[in-house]
């Protein structure tokens, strides 16, 4: 064995004594990768690495199983996380390993995105920093991929929805003197005035006239577009008549048709 080999496993005796029993770091784990990949490399330096490692740290023989085959820092880190739950190294390298009933419910090619942004994730952590846990990261990336945007559109339109109709609601029927006064009559602008007491004209134009505020608030957030002009000034002037039917200032309407009622009983005395 030549000088340079004996000093390359030399330091990897000394990374094994230090580590013996305590993989629990990044950088600990990227030693460990880097130690298969020189065995999978069929690198001398590897083989004897890897004697040394599996020699002076438990479940190391039985993880370097499971990576063969695996030659890249992916590969290797995409076998450790979809090993059986019955997998154990009894160190911080089964904090990889996800949960089999949590993997189950995962789409294949969510679970690829993910192990994708895994590896970035590793990769820009501090080597003393502890091996994270895939299952508590998995659960932060499916909400900032997915739940959080869809959070976050729906409490949008939501409250686009409450401005919206509160801003038509004051427009059409406050009766603020300072508002009673600036409303003009249906028969002033040549008729048009009428939108002023129209509440579902009005929710229109509401709806648009919000769209144009989009960017210069936190609280929706809509691309300006024509299309998106149309639609939501529909979606205002709609939501507005369905609370109006819905909702009055002593509660929720209840209506119904007298005539309906009596044929009803007709119906069911007949039927007696």
């Amino acid at each position: 064995m030549n000088k340079d080999m004996k000093l390359i496993i030399e330091r990897w005796k000394n990374f094994v004594v230090k580590e013996q029993d305590e993989i629990q770091t990044v950088g600990q784990l990227k030693k460990i990768i880097n130690i298969h990949r020189a065995l999978e490399a069929g690198k001398e330096t590897g083989k004897k690495a890897a004697e040394i490692a599996i020699e002076r740290i438990p479940g190391l023989g039985d993880l370097f199983a499971v990576w063969k085959g695996a030659k890249d820092a992916k590969e290797i880190i995409g076998k450790l996380y979809s090993a059986k739950d019955n997998f154990k190294t009894s160190t911080a390298l089964d904090n990889i390993n996800v949960d089999d009933d949590v993997s189950k419910i995962v789409d294949d090619p969510i679970e690829v995105a993910f192990i994708k942004d895994l590896l970035q994730t590793l990769a820009e952590m501090d080597d003393t920093d502890p091996i994270p846990d895939v299952n508590v990261e998995l659960q932060k990336y499916l909400y900032t991929k997915f739940n959080g945007n869809q959070v976050k559109k729906i409490m949008e339109l939501f409250l686009f929805i409450l401005i919206s109709y509160g801003l038509t609601q004051i427009l059409v029927y406050s009766d603020m003197p300072i508002l009673k006064k600036l409303r003009p009559s249906k028969e002033s602008y040549r008729g048009y005035g009428k939108v002023f007491h129209c509440p579902m004209c009005m929710g229109f134009h509401v709806g648009w006239f919000l769209l144009l505020l989009s960017p210069l608030t936190e609280l929706f957030n809509y691309d300006l577009s024509f299309i998106n002009m149309f639609l939501l000034g529909c979606l205002s002037s709609g939501t507005f008549f369905s609370f109006f039917m819905t909702f009055g200032d002593s509660g929720i309407h209840f209506s119904y048709n007298i005539q309906d009622l009596k044929l009803d009983a007709s119906r069911s005395s007949e039927g007696e």
